[in-house]
Parts: structure tokens; sequence; C-alpha cells
């Protein structure tokens, strides 16, 4: 019997933008590396162009913007390519899901978020945030009863 599992990017848009992004900044590198007169005797200057054009960018692209959130009957679970877990949270550890209607996130954490700002929540370790959708709003609904502030609580009104 296969486990009944819904998958999200943790936010398409941000991904695409960043990918437009980085695409861009690899042709700048590679532009600058063969307009600008190349000196074999620069070896840090090398280094440190390939670095920060190449390597650095693909670093944060490929661990921050694949990042995959996985809602099942056990909990929630975000990784990258389905094989690097990062963070995973049973349904009986989750103390609040909090909808932050500003920038459209869900997050979904061990400890009370209370009147944290945004910013201060996405940073800590107990948390995993999502960007809003319907889709998203189902599958937790699908997978537990616990409220989502910011969402359930207006519609019941």
């Amino acid at each position: 019997m296969k486990k009944d599992i819904n998958k999200f990017f943790t936010s398409l848009p941000i991904m695409i933008f960043v990918t437009v992004l980085n695409l861009c900044l690899y042709g700048m590198c590679v532009f600058s590396l063969f307009t600008f007169k190349f000196d074999p005797q620069d070896v840090f200057g090398n280094v440190l162009m390939i670095f920060l054009g190449f390597v650095l960018p693909s670093i944060l692209w490929f661990t921050r913007i694949f990042s995959v959130v996985e809602f099942n009957e056990e909990g929630v679970r975000r990784s990258n390519f389905k094989f690097l877990c990062k963070r995973k949270i049973r349904w009986d550890e989750v103390e609040e899901i909090r909808f932050y209607r500003f920038p459209g996130w869900i997050i979904i954490s061990k400890r009370p978020l209370g009147y944290k700002d945004f910013n201060f929540v996405v940073e800590r370790r107990d948390v995993i945030p999502i960007m809003y959708s319907k889709e998203v709003v189902q599958a937790i609904h699908k997978n537990t009863d616990i409220i989502i502030n910011g969402i359930d609580d207006v519609e019941n009104i």
C-alpha cells in the first residue's frame, strides 16, 4: 500500500526568480572572464571570481531553493532532492501552525510562535516554512486537525 504523501516546493516563485538570477550571474561571470585581461599570475583573483560567480551561487541555489516540503500522516518533512532531510516534525510535536498574511507563508512550529515577527520566526531551527496555497492548506487539514492560526480562526467567525 502506497503512503498518501503531498509534496510541495517551499516557494515556487522564489525558486524561478533565483534560477533566472543565477543564470544572469553565470553569464556576467563568463562575460567578465573573457572580456577582462586574464592574468595567470593573479591566482587569488581568478579563484575568487570563479568561487563568487559559480560555486557560491550554485551551493545556495541547490541547498536553499530546491527544498521540498512533504505532508503525510506521520508529520511534515523538509528535504532537498528527496534524500537530504533537513527538518522533520511529527504531528504530535507541532505546537502551532500560523499563517503570516503579508509575506504569504505558513509556518509549522514545535514551539508557540506568539506574536513574533516573520523574519525572526523563519530563522529558527524548529520551524518549517512553506508558501501559502490552497493545496497546502488542504494537505495540512487532510493529515491533522490542528487549527491554522490566521486561516481557520478567521473562516469560523
